[in-house]
């Protein structure tokens, strides 16, 4: 008996120790993939460096000082070279990961295109696109060429794309200059902007509060002038909830609209609640403008068939007819801090003075809405999320809760004994088989033919809503919060096109009017904890619509913003 003891005890040690050994020799692979990409990195700045010397610092902050339009006209007649812009925004991009850390990496492949692009525009009868010249900085999950797509993941280091993904190659299409990757949070499954390949990116306005994300280094390095126009994702608010948070525009279209091809997914294989790609910017103008020339033609069409041949709506973009438009300043599910609250009351004052109608707009089921979301999102109760940061380093900044790594069926089973709605909402919403997941997305389809039908009963065009819930977080506390970004996901979950515009700032009365935030379990308090000291942050507000009207959102969200400038 003690012999049969003993051989177990040292089987048992033996499995102890080989399990010990491989994640030994994984963690000294990881270890030194992220030393060889530190190096790598070190030479791509300072190759972005020497070529960014190539042009004198008075030449780069004339160019840095001209508007999009402004620049695409220059550019369009010839008065500046491409090289020239490429090197300005390698200085600015630069000067902006020198104070947030929000450039990746930049694109080697960028100095070669705008040379070709000067080359070609020499030539006689050259028609130059309508992009020609122009910088475009890339979130990092987007593939290019040559580029590793990690987000965020050490182990994807070292397989670098080996083409374009098509919002690329449209880019290139219409003669951009893609020129640098920039910053996600590990998984893209954050709205903090920390991994372990690049570091944490930080809030523009405090260094100590997040930029945001998924989309974080691209609301950043455009918040300090490090480019005019980027691409980001938002499977959840990723290019939303970074743009507010950040004080700049930005743009989700539906997903129909775009292709998706060759960018990284953070879980691929979902269905309903999908990513897209969409502009970010100082200004929704810019956004616009984008977009138009995006939609100009049937090019995504030709690459992708299964993006549908709807080209820009210009009737619908410039019409004057009044609108009936939905709003609320509370979801039902999490409370907006005051100044997000706040802004939706002076968007809808703005609005009403345009002509439009403004009516109260409650929220069909928000505990539902969400419980369908963190279910559709994870798609597979989280087993892919958690097997692939089971592989790799994570950071303090970047970890989940221990419990929402269990297996489901004891994530139910703790759910039963938590006191809070909220709290037992998130236990019980993910799927844990293919029964579950199936019965996920019926439910989906049918909250999207309810949520549409309350619309049509009030015969609503737009909605108008708070960006997100809270202002910028401070660092590491993202990850704590999952449901904050409530306000942005419903639209992913419906597929709906939104977008933000700066509005305004947090102010005393704002700080004041928090002592009152209600403190019902650890998320109020939370985030009435992490609301104060935030005078001076940014806060936008948000405009959605249903698929295929984004020329009608995109009115509004410049209407907004004109008004809001000329006040």
């Amino acid at each position: 008996m003690i012999y049969i003891i003993i051989t177990i005890l040292a089987i048992l040690l033996t499995f102890y120790m080989r399990i010990r050994l491989l994640r030994k020799r994984r963690r000294n692979e990881l270890t030194g993939k992220l030393t060889r990409r530190s190096k790598d990195r070190e030479i791509n700045f300072e190759t972005a460096r020497s070529n960014a010397e190539k042009i004198s610092p008075e030449q780069s902050r004339k160019i840095l000082s001209w508007s999009f339009d402004e620049l695409r006209e220059k550019l369009q007649n010839g008065e500046v070279s491409c090289t020239d812009v490429l090197r300005s925004y390698q200085r600015a991009a630069l000067a902006s990961s020198e104070q947030t850390n929000c450039v990746c990496m930049f694109i080697e492949d960028a100095i070669e295109i705008a040379r070709k692009l000067d080359e070609q525009a020499a030539t006689p009868g050259y028609k130059k696109p309508l992009l020609f010249g122009m910088p475009v900085s890339i979130k990092e999950n987007i593939r290019v060429r040559n580029m590793c797509s990690t987000m965020g993941y050490v182990q994807e280091l070292g397989a670098p794309s080996r083409k374009n993904a098509v919002v690329v190659e449209q880019l290139l299409h219409h003669g951009a200059v893609p020129f640098v990757h920039t910053n996600v949070p590990q998984s893209l499954v954050s709205y903090g902007c920390t991994n372990p390949v690049y570091g944490t990116t930080t809030n523009p306005y405090n260094p100590e509060r997040v930029p945001g994300g998924s989309s974080g280094g691209e609301a950043a390095l455009i918040a300090t002038g490090g480019s005019l126009l980027g691409i980001g994702t938002d499977v959840g608010g990723s290019v939303r909830i970074p743009s507010t948070f950040c004080g700049i525009a930005g743009f989700k279209p539906s997903s129909i609209r775009f292709s998706h091809t060759f960018t990284t997914s953070s879980v691929p294989g979902r269905q309903l609640v999908n990513s897209n790609e969409g502009p970010m910017a100082k200004s929704i103008t810019t956004c616009i403008e984008y977009l138009k020339i995006a939609w100009s033609d049937l090019f995504l069409y030709n690459i992708d068939p299964f993006v549908p041949p709807v080209t820009w709506q210009d009737k619908m973009f410039n019409s004057e007819k009044k609108l009936r438009i939905g709003f609320y300043t509370h979801d039902g599910f999490i409370t907006p801090t005051p100044a997000n609250q706040r802004a939706v009351l002076e968007a809808k004052k703005i609005l009403e003075d345009l002509g439009h109608t403004l009516v109260p707009f409650r929220l069909p089921q928000p505990e539902k809405m969400f419980r369908l979301f963190a279910g559709g999102v994870s798609a597979d109760g989280g087993k892919y999320l958690s097997n692939k940061l089971k592989q790799d380093i994570v950071l303090p900044e970047c970890s989940v809760h221990p419990v929402m790594l269990l297996p489901i069926s004891i994530q139910r089973i703790i759910a039963r004994f938590v006191s809070y709605p909220r709290l037992r909402t998130l236990l019980t919403s993910l799927p844990d088989n293919c029964e579950d997941l199936r019965d996920v997305y019926g439910k989906i389809e049918g909250y999207r033919s309810d949520f549409v039908s309350e619309m049509m009963l009030h015969n609503l065009d737009a909605l108008l809503c708070p960006a997100m819930a809270v202002y910028p977080m401070k660092q590491g506390m993202p990850n704590r919060l999952f449901a904050g970004c409530c306000y942005t996901a419903i639209f992913n979950l419906l597929d709906f096109a939104a977008g933000v515009v700066p509005f305004t700032k947090v102010n005393e009365a704002d700080e004041e009017e928090l002592e009152s935030y209600p403190e019902i379990d650890p998320w109020d308090k939370l985030i009435k904890s992490d609301s104060k000291d935030c005078i001076g942050l940014p806060v936008g507000v948000q405009i959605a619509v249903p698929p295929y009207r984004e020329e009608l959102g995109l009115r509004l969200l410049k209407d907004i913003e004109l008004r809001r400038a000329n006040k």
